[in-house]
C-alpha cells in the first residue's frame, strides 16, 4: 500500500456518528479523554513514516487497551516538530481501523492539543509536512474532518497545554489560526492553564477575546489533592459565569518532574489512588460536558493504557528513568469505576470484589543519591510536596463485608473492612508485599505485588500499582 493510498484511506469522506446508547446505561455525548503525548509511545517507534502498518498496529493494540480501560479518546498533545506528523497520521488510521472493524460500536475518538508554553509559540510552521501552513492550522485542516475526529457541537475542538494565558498568542491564535478557519468561534478551543490571569479581567469574568474565542477552560492538575480541588473548582466558576460549558480534569497518579532545573524536580503526593479518586468525585459532582484525564508524570509521558510498562521491550521515553517506569494497571483499573459512574449519571453497584495497591517501590530515607549531572542525568532528590510516608495505599471494591489482610516484609496487618468502597493506608517495610481479601474465614483474592527495597542506587518517587478481582 502507498503512503498516498493510506492517506485517502485516513482522511476520506464518511464520518460515521455514534450509535445510540442503549437506554439508561449513559447519558449522550458523556466522553472521558486521556492527554496523549504522541512522541512518546508503548508499543510503537519513534519517527514512524506515514502509514506504517507496524505502527498502526501498536497504535490499534494501545487503543483498544485505553478503550478496555474506560476512555474514549485521546487528546493529541503534540509540539512544533517535523516528527509529529507522521505519528498523528497514525494514529488516526488505527482509529479508524477499529471503527470500520465494527461501525456499531462508538468510535475511539481524537483531537489535537499543540503545546503553547511560551510567547510566539503558535507561530511556525516546522510541523507542516513542509506546506508552509501553520502548524496548529495544518493539523486542524488535515484531521480536522476525520471520521473520528471530535467535533462538540458541530465545531471541531482543539485543546491546548497552556496558549490564551500570553497575550501575544491570543493575537496569533486569531490571526494564525482561527481567522483562516472561518473567524471567532469556528472551532470550539479548551485551553488548559494554571490561572486565568490574561483570560479574565478579574479572575471571574472572561475578556472579550476569551469571551469569542474560547469554548471552555480548565485547570491543569497535577499539583496536591486539595490544590488541584480548589482551582478545578475555580475554573469550573468561572466557566459558569461566562456562560461555558465545563472541560473538567482529572490526574491519574502522582506527579514528578525529574527535570533538572531550578524549577523542576518536584514531586506532588497524591497518596495513592485516593488523590484521583477524590478528583473523579468532584469532576462528576460538577457535571462537565466531558472529562480529561492527565495521565504523565515528566518522563512516563503516556500512561494511558494498562500495560505492564516494564515488560514491553520496545519502551522509550525519550529520557534516560526507563528502567524506573512501573507499572501502571491499578490507575487504569480505578478509572474504569469512574469513568463509569461519569458516563451514566450513577455510582456503579459494585458486582465483583476488587483490590487495588499503590506504593513507592522503597522508604523515603532511600532517595538519598545525588544527580549524577551531565549529559545523561539521573532523577535529583525530589523536592517532596505533602505529607510523604512509607505507606502502601489499598482501594476495595467489596461486595460484602471481608478482611483486608495486608503482609509488608512478613508483618500482617487485617483489617475488617464494610460492603462498599474502602481506602487502606498500612505502614510498608522493605522485602515482599502481599494482599489478600477474606471473607467466611476463606481467601477470595490475593495477590503480591513488588518487592520494596530498603536501598536504591537511583532515587526514584515512581509508584508501582496493582489489582486483583475475587475468583
Amino acid at each position: 500500500m502507498t503512503n498516498a493510498s493510506v492517506f485517502t484511506s485516513v482522511i476520506d469522506a464518511g464520518r460515521r456518528p455514534a450509535p445510540p446508547p442503549p437506554p439508561g446505561m449513559r447519558i449522550p455525548g458523556r466522553m472521558v479523554f486521556s492527554w496523549y503525548m504522541v512522541y512518546h509511545y508503548t508499543y510503537s517507534v519513534y519517527f514512524p513514516p506515514v502509514g506504517d502498518l507496524t505502527s498502526i498496529a501498536a497504535y490499534v493494540r494501545e487503543i483498544k487497551e485505553a478503550q478496555a480501560g474506560g476512555v474514549d479518546g485521546f487528546i493529541l498533545d503534540y509540539i512544533n516538530r517535523p516528527d509529529v506528523y507522521p505519528t498523528i497520521y497514525n494514529i488516526f488510521a488505527a482509529a479508524k481501523q477499529i471503527h470500520d472493524a465494527d461501525p456499531t460500536k462508538a468510535p475511539f475518538w481524537l483531537y489535537v492539543a499543540p503545546e503553547l508554553g511560551f510567547a510566539g509559540s503558535v507561530q511556525g510552521n516546522s510541523a507542516s509536512n513542509g506546506t508552509g501552513t501553520n502548524w496548529i492550522l495544518y493539523f486542524l485542516q488535515q484531521f480536522g474532518g476525520h471520521q473520528n475526529y471530535y467535533l462538540y457541537k458541530g465545531k471541531p475542538v482543539l485543546g491546548s497545554f497552556l496558549g490564551p494565558d500570553n497575550l501575544q498568542n491570543q493575537t496569533d491564535l486569531t490571526n494564525f489560526v482561527f481567522n483562516p478557519m472561518g473567524g471567532a468561534g469556528s472551532v470550539f478551543y479548551i485551553a488548559t492553564l494554571f490561572n486565568g490571569n490574561n483570560i479574565t479581567t478579574d479572575g471571574t469574568h472572561f475578556t472579550a477575546w476569551a469571551q469569542a474565542n474560547l469554548g471552555s477552560v480548565n485547570f491543569w492538575v497535577g499539583d496536591l489533592p486539595a490544590v488541584d480541588l480548589a482551582n478545578t473548582n475555580t475554573f469550573a466558576n468561572i466557566c459558569a459565569v461566562n456562560g461555558k460549558p465545563l472541560v473538567c480534569e482529572v490526574q491519574s497518579g502522582s506527579y514528578w518532574s525529574t527535570n533538572t532545573s531550578a524549577s523542576q524536580g518536584i514531586y506532588f503526593e497524591h497518596n495513592g489512588g485516593e488523590g484521583s479518586a477524590q478528583e473523579w468525585v468532584n469532576a462528576i459532582g460538577l457535571n462537565p460536558a466531558w472529562v480529561t484525564e492527565a495521565v504523565w508524570n515528566d518522563w512516563t509521558e503516556a500512561y494511558t493504557s494498562p500495560v505492564d510498562i516494564p515488560n514491553v521491550p520496545t519502551v522509550s521515553s525519550g529520557y534516560p528513568y526507563d528502567n524506573l517506569l512501573k507499572p501502571h494497571r491499578g490507575y487504569s483499573e480505578q478509572r474504569k469505576y469512574y469513568a463509569q459512574w461519569y458516563v451514566t449519571g450513577a455510582q456503579p453497584a459494585i458486582a465483583k470484589d476488587l483490590l487495588i495497591y499503590f506504593y513507592r517501590v522503597c522508604p523515603q530515607a532511600a532517595n538519598t543519591n545525588p544527580c549524577a549531572g551531565g549529559g545523561n542525568p539521573g532523577p535529583c532528590p525530589p523536592d517532596w510536596r505533602g505529607t510523604i510516608q512509607d505507606v502502601i495505599f489499598i482501594e476495595t471494591f467489596l461486595t460484602a463485608p471481608a478482611t483486608l489482610s495486608v503482609s509488608t516484609g512478613g508483618n500482617v496487618t487485617n483489617y475488617s473492612q464494610p460492603a462498599g468502597l474502602n481506602f487502606t493506608r498500612t505502614n510498608f517495610t522493605p522485602g515482599v508485599q502481599q494482599f489478600s481479601l477474606i471473607r467466611g474465614g476463606a481467601t477470595i483474592a490475593t495477590v503480591t505485588g513488588e518487592n520494596i527495597l530498603a536501598s536504591v542506587s537511583q532515587n526514584t518517587a515512581e509508584i508501582t500499582t496493582g489489582f486483583v478481582y475475587a475468583a
